[in-house]
């Protein structure tokens, strides 16, 4: 499998990219790294090495977030026709994967491999297609239903702060019979009790199935004497859909699943249980 490494946001730290890299060739992988990951290049330099790399490669894997994925908007006309993998800034290009009809994982990025464990078995064969349906994700160790009750729906794992500030530029449809999976890193808790409220008020959050918060790490304190646990089941009460926290695919130290953007996915919060039971595809072209 030939895997472009890429840096279509902020610049990696070279000490974890030559790591990750290491690792990775370790699993048999043929490896084409991108200049983006030791240089900055401007959003033009940026969008056109994504489309040089989808000629020679299978598989555009990010090698971390930051910020800048969204610069590259004026410089892209179409989806590219091969997978995108990343999570956190990244998703704009997700998001841009799913409305022009082609392929993307919000999943590990390069730099999350630091040791052998960090490259879970599931996650090459993820990207390779090579999956046994359904598939019930393991690991959930730890969570914690907010409102019970089980969805079927699209997967739409994203950012939350990426996927408040990207509605607008999609429109309408990107919500439509989704399951969300929202994770986020270093906000506050009242920021993401604002994010929260711009989103059930969004006119077509009615049309969202269900929500499974992946996790919010490193959220700093609130301004009012409430948690961010009160927050977030507060907010699923008043959304009135199934919701749980404590999926495994975020930022930190954790374990991080493949999750197939457009895919068919099934909940059941009071379980904490993700079963696909496709790999789906397109909103737009479908």
């Amino acid at each position: 499998m030939r895997i472009g490494v890429v840096s279509p946001s902020s610049l990696p730290k070279s000490e974890r990219l030559f790591k990750g890299l290491s690792l990775l060739r370790d699993q048999e992988s043929q490896l084409i790294i991108g200049k983006s990951c030791f240089h900055y290049l401007s959003p033009l330099e940026r969008a056109e090495e994504l489309e040089k790399m989808e000629d020679i490669c299978d598989l555009l894997l990010c090698s971390r977030g930051g910020c800048g994925s969204f610069q590259l908007a004026p410089f892209l006309t179409r989806g590219f026709k091969i997978p995108i993998c990343g999570y956190s800034d990244i998703t704009f290009l997700l998001l841009w994967q799913y409305a022009h009809g082609e392929r993307a994982f919000h999943g590990p990025m390069l730099c999350d491999f630091q040791r052998p464990t960090d490259i879970q078995p599931s996650f090459l064969p993820f990207l390779r297609n090579d999956i046994t349906l359904p598939y019930r994700y393991p690991g959930m160790k730890r969570t914690w239903p907010l409102r019970l009750g089980q969805a079927v729906g699209r997967l739409l794992a994203v950012n939350l702060s990426l996927l408040i500030a990207c509605l607008p530029f999609f429109g309408d449809k990107l919500l439509d019979g989704s399951v969300l999976f929202l994770e986020d890193v270093s906000e506050s808790v009242d920021s993401m009790e604002r994010y929260l409220w711009a989103l059930r008020h969004y006119p077509t959050f009615a049309r969202v199935k269900g929500v499974v918060f992946s996790a919010l790490t490193e959220t700093r304190r609130a301004s009012n004497d409430y948690r961010l646990r009160d927050v977030l089941t507060r907010w699923a009460q008043e959304a009135g859909i199934p919701c749980f926290i404590g999926f495994p695919a975020y930022h930190g130290k954790y374990i991080k699943h493949c999750l197939p953007i457009g895919g068919t996915v099934e909940i059941d919060s009071e379980t904490g249980t993700v079963t696909l039971l496709s790999l789906g595809g397109a909103l737009w072209n479908s």
